[in-house]
């Protein structure tokens, strides 16, 4: 699959990014998924001990500094889902989860319902490898500390993500937070 631009494309992206331009996000979180986005992930997070664990636990992948969740909570859509971490000394980075694109609307709703309105709206052509071609949206939350964004994977269309990106260190989290 590969990502495409046209000529309405670029108008329509344009014309969205414009159309929420200076937007705040209302409802920024300090906590997602039982996770508490200022604090050390290692600390909050026990190591996983059985193979399908009831409760969220993390397993250390091989790229360092990163985290494999499990036992993930529901966060407004059930099916298939998968989570991965970025911790810098125990602290977020970034977060990506991933799921079946058949959630992709009952997520985007739970998040809006639960966060707020995007901050930006937008949509991408996709291409599939067959030639079809599709509009995708995608939803972007900007905040002051982080970002969160939901897309279908250019990848692979039958998977959203959902990314979220500390914006600031660690540290100046933890000024703000006491």
């Amino acid at each position: 699959m590969k990502v495409c631009t046209s000529k309405a494309a670029i108008f329509f992206m344009v014309t969205a990014s414009c159309a929420t331009a200076g937007a705040q996000w209302q409802f920024e979180p300090t906590t997602f998924m039982g996770i508490t986005l200022s604090e050390d992930i290692l600390v909050q997070v026990s190591e996983c001990t059985e193979p399908r664990p009831p409760t969220l636990c993390r397993q250390e992948t091989a790229k360092n500094g990163e985290y494999a969740l499990f036992g993930l909570p529901y966060i407004g859509v059930t099916g298939n889902q998968s989570a991965v971490v970025i911790l810098d000394e125990g602290k977020l980075q970034s977060m990506q989860l991933a799921g079946d694109a058949n959630s992709f609307y009952g997520l985007g709703q739970a998040l809006t319902t639960r966060y707020g309105m995007p901050t930006e709206r937008e949509n991408q052509l996709l291409e599939m490898s067959s030639g079809i071609m599709f509009d995708s949206e995608v939803m972007t939350w900007a905040g002051q500390s982080m970002n969160m964004q939901l897309r279908r994977d250019p990848g692979d269309p039958s998977k959203y993500i959902l990314s979220i990106t500390m914006l600031r260190p660690a540290s100046e989290l933890d000024a703000t937070t006491e």
